[in-house]
């Protein structure tokens, strides 16, 4: 569900800065999404929530990525 809600989020930013008039570039969106495991800390949580979100942008900007 949270991948789902990501992923028409960028889509949705993705469709209207097509039709902003002067944009000369588009905005991208990249998300990353979890789920804290149990046993992990939230500071643990959020360090993969970074590394997921930069090997992302390295890759392929405008996407959304999931934490495993």
């Amino acid at each position: 569900e949270a991948l789902e809600l990501a992923e028409r989020l960028r889509a949705n930013v993705e469709e209207r800065t097509k039709r902003i008039e002067g944009l000369n570039e588009g905005v991208t969106v990249t998300i990353s999404v979890g789920q804290c495991a149990n046993e992990e800390s939230s500071t643990a949580f959020l360090k993969h929530l970074e590394v997921t979100l930069e090997n992302g942008k390295k890759q392929a900007r405008n996407s959304v990525y999931a934490v495993n």
